[in-house]
C-alpha cells in the first residue's frame, strides 16, 4: 500500500496497529474485568435493561441477513455451472 497510496497507505498500516490496541485495552480490558465475553454482555450489566438485548439480537439479525443473502446467491452462481443446471427455473 505505501507503493500504491504512498505517505496514506503508511497511514493505513499504522493506523490498524493503532486501532488494535486502542480497541484491546479501552474495550477488552474493561470487558475482561468485568468478566463478559460480549458488549451486549457488559451493557446489560451496566443498565440492566431489556431494550438492549432486544437491540442487540435485533441488529445481529438484520446484519447477519445482509450477509447471508449476497453469500447465497454467489454461493448459487458458483455452484450452477459445477451442477450443470440452472438453480432458478426461467
Amino acid at each position: 500500500m505505501i507503493g500504491t497510496f504512498g505517505y496514506d497507505g503508511f497511514l493505513y498500516s499504522i493506523g490498524y496497529l493503532a486501532g488494535w490496541i486502542e480497541a484491546l485495552f479501552i474495550v477488552a480490558e474493561p470487558m475482561k474485568r468485568l468478566g463478559k465475553y460480549t458488549f451486549t454482555d457488559a451493557l446489560d450489566s451496566k443498565f440492566n435493561s431489556k431494550g438492549i438485548k432486544v437491540a442487540a439480537a435485533t441488529s445481529t439479525l438484520i446484519v447477519s441477513i445482509c450477509y447471508l443473502i449476497p453469500q447465497m446467491v454467489g454461493a448459487g452462481v458458483l455452484v450452477e455451472p459445477l451442477l450443470g443446471c440452472p438453480m432458478l427455473p426461467e
